[in-house]
């Protein structure tokens, strides 16, 4: 499940916009897990990242 919210968001980087701005929300994700979810679409690719996000 979370795999592919991770590559959904990815694919739709507007999203990580709506979500940092408070204007999106995911369904059963606490707001600290939005939080780090946004950071960590925000920071450069790094190898370990990438692994995680494909």
């Amino acid at each position: 499940m979370v795999s592919k919210l991770i590559k959904h968001l990815a694919e739709n980087p507007q999203l990580v916009s709506l979500l940092q701005d408070n204007k999106l929300s995911l369904v059963g994700v606490s707001k600290w897990e939005q939080q780090a979810i946004v950071e960590a679409m925000n920071e450069p690719m790094k190898a370990r990242v990438a692994f995680w996000r494909g």
